[in-house]
């Protein structure tokens, strides 16, 4: 796994799936259904380092979309499917941090708020860190979580 982040079980396979498939929505289905089988892993721990993964590799989906030869289709001319992507993104880690936050140690909460306020790559086109994304609980707005 990239910058030192520890691999677990099933991490590079599922960014292997993400890298496969070729329209950002794709990623975005394969981001879900990996989200959803979470629970195949044994710790918290190493469902934090999937996590790390399966953004990761949306991430690196996301930047080949928007600076590759359909780059008209995600950069807002033909809609949001990059922005709508980034936040389901960021949901699932809201998710996932509400329901396994009380299990992970203090060494995994740190590895965590390293890496969701982390500049990703797409952050030269406009993307925030994913920790700087999301909706209040009201569901309004973007807003830091």
């Amino acid at each position: 796994m990239p910058r030192g982040y520890p691999a677990a079980a099933g991490t590079i396979a599922a960014i292997d799936a993400i890298a496969k498939v070729k329209l950002i929505n794709a990623a975005r289905n394969v981001f879900a259904k990996q989200y959803s089988k979470l629970a195949q892993h044994p710790t918290a721990a190493a469902r934090l380092r999937v996590m790390i993964g399966l953004t990761r590799g949306f991430d690196q989906h996301l930047l080949k979309a928007i600076t590759g030869q359909n780059r008209a289709k995600y950069n807002g001319k033909h809609g949001e499917d990059g922005s709508e992507g980034q936040l389901a993104v960021s949901a699932a880690w809201r998710q996932f941090l509400m329901e396994q936050g009380r299990a992970l140690s203090e060494e995994d909460w740190k590895l965590c708020a390293d890496f969701v306020f982390e500049k990703l790559p797409t952050e030269a086109y406009g993307f925030q860190p994913i920790g700087h994304l999301g909706s209040s609980w009201r569901g309004e707005g973007r807003e830091r979580v």
